[in-house]
């Protein structure tokens, strides 16, 4: 028996919703698109942060960017890799890292590895692969 809801689709209300259309972000999508179109064009490495309080479209906003980035790379035969950190989840570095090297199909555990290890893995895999990394980061509310 199906249960009634007034949701036509609840798959809408999932952070990893992409929607067609960005609605009253345009804007920001377009500064990001300003500020990291060097990155697919000569390569090299762009690094912002998206502000904005609870409810104000952050996290759509970067979910959006990256998946038209990797679209865009792959059009161009560039390799691009969107990791999202919810910091609520992966509460310390060390889980943000294993989180990175999930997304980068390292399958070498992490346990007594220093970061600078870790990363080192990161990077040697993303250069084999002639890969760039998307990385974006929901913080966790600061308490008062």
């Amino acid at each position: 028996m199906k249960t009634r809801t007034v949701f036509k689709d609840k798959n809408k209300l999932s952070p990893k919703y992409i929607p067609r259309k960005l609605v009253d972000r345009e804007e920001e999508f377009r500064e990001l698109v300003r500020l990291f179109h060097h990155v697919l064009e000569e390569g090299g490495s762009q690094r912002v942060i998206v502000c904005g309080s609870l409810g104000s479209g952050r996290t759509i906003l970067t979910n959006v960017f990256a998946h038209e980035m990797r679209k865009f790379g792959k059009k161009r035969g560039i390799d691009i890799l969107p990791v999202y950190a919810d910091c609520r989840k992966d509460r310390t570095p060390r889980e943000v890292l294993g989180r990175l090297q999930r997304t980068c199909d390292l399958e070498k555990p992490i346990r007594g590895v220093s970061y600078a290890s870790i990363l080192e893995r990161v990077v040697k895999q993303m250069k084999s692969r002639d890969a760039y990394l998307e990385a974006k980061a929901r913080n966790r509310e600061v308490e008062e």
